[in-house]
């Protein structure tokens, strides 16, 4: 957390896209084509800041000239001096892909987009600990291949999600369809028509096409125990999602919203339902950088199980001159399971951290057993 508390000054991006209310979804669309940008500023001249997306371009409709007045939206402002934790919460709870960073008279100094924070915890390393599955969302939404394009648009556009995984009758990824993919295949074709029917017409023939026709492929993918970090690095020179497989099949896609959510999720560490005993016999020049690693790794189990209640219990005991053996006795209850663990060493850091980590695998054991008998049950009835 302590490196999400510098200013999003450290990590705006100077070079943003500006257009005015009355511009259209085409100048837009061509814009983040040729630009390679997902988000474009929309400025009047009472200077009224809004945002339009590439998801609210898919949301607009056929009409290459709809007005961007009436699509863009508005999303909290911040200053210079503002953390960059503040803005990644923001971007999570406003559902949104950036936020404006103002001077004091209003004026746009630059954006903070997911792109800009992913690229800062890449920097510092903070990624560095994690694997995929601590971040990934398991949360899928997928179309089969013959599905039509239409039931691929609404998906994204129901679930305010960038892409639709498309699953074969094996139960395989076959490809996938993102917003760049419809806005290129299908509403790119539009722009380029002269008339309103031809327009129409032919978004609405190319909405029929099946979803085979227009997914990308072959798909980048990660398992979920590589590092996290290597998978942001993928996201940010190839693939903007990525699928998360395991024996070959998905169990989850990691996309940068997942990796600003876990960074967002480290101010929600008081309302956690873990109790606490006897963390005072931690020394005192130590608890900082305790605070922080307990912090950091409970986040982070608490986020990836459904913990009902959680609880660490800290033992001292057989001192060797000035240093002690610290026990941590952690436990936590999860859905119908309960799981413990106990863990000791003259470090209290590295031993509680062992701890914990010793419940995130027999809690991840759990998982894939369940997952495995899952994908057993599917294939079984299948061949019925």
């Amino acid at each position: 957390m302590e490196y999400f508390i510098e200013n999003v000054s450290e990590v705006m991006s100077k070079d943003f896209l500006v257009l005015k209310p009355a511009d259209t979804v085409e100048k837009a669309l061509g814009l983040m084509r040729d630009r390679g940008v997902s988000v474009i500023l929309v400025i009047s001249k009472k200077k009224d800041l809004r945002l339009v997306s590439s998801l609210h371009l898919l949301e607009a409709g056929d009409s290459p000239y709809t007005k961007l007045g009436s699509i863009a939206r508005s999303s909290p402002n911040f200053m210079p001096g503002d953390a960059i934790l503040a803005a990644a919460k923001a971007l999570v709870s406003h559902r949104i892909e950036a936020v404006p960073v103002l001077n004091q008279n209003g004026n746009i100094l630059g954006i903070v987009t997911r792109n800009d924070i992913v690229k800062y915890a890449l920097k510092t390393r903070w990624l560095d600990t994690f694997k995929v599955k601590d971040a990934m969302s398991t949360n899928l939404v997928i179309a089969s291949p013959d599905d039509p394009a239409s039931k691929v648009r609404r998906l994204i556009v129901n679930h305010g999600i960038r892409q639709v995984l498309i699953i074969g009758e094996d139960g395989k990824l076959v490809g996938i369809v993102k917003i760049r993919d419809l806005l290129e295949k299908i509403y790119g074709i539009t722009v380029r028509r002269s008339t309103v029917g031809e327009r129409v017409g032919e978004t609405n023939r190319t909405l029929s096409h099946q979803a085979k026709g227009i997914m990308s492929r072959p798909v980048i993918t990660v398992n979920t125990e590589d590092n996290l970090s290597e998978a942001a690095e993928m996201m940010m020179t190839k693939e903007h999602c990525i699928p998360v497989l395991e024996e070959d099949y998905v169990v989850g896609i990691i996309t940068r919203s997942d990796i600003i959510k876990m960074i967002a999720a480290l101010d929600l560490m008081p309302t956690l339902p873990v109790t606490f005993k006897g963390v005072e016999k931690i020394p005192e020049h130590l608890s900082d950088r305790a605070n922080a690693g307990i912090s950091r790794t409970l986040e982070r189990f608490a986020r990836t199980t459904d913990l009902f209640e959680g609880r660490v219990v800290v033992k001292q005991k057989n001192r060797e001159g000035s240093r002690a053996l610290y026990i941590f006795e952690v436990s936590a209850k999860i859905a119908k399971n309960i799981f413990s663990a106990s863990k000791s060493g003259w470090e209290p850091i590295k031993a509680f951290i062992k701890a914990l980590r010793s419940l995130e695998r027999q809690s991840e054991k759990a998982k894939t057993k369940k997952r495995r008998a899952e994908r057993r049950r599917k294939r079984a009835s299948s061949a019925q």
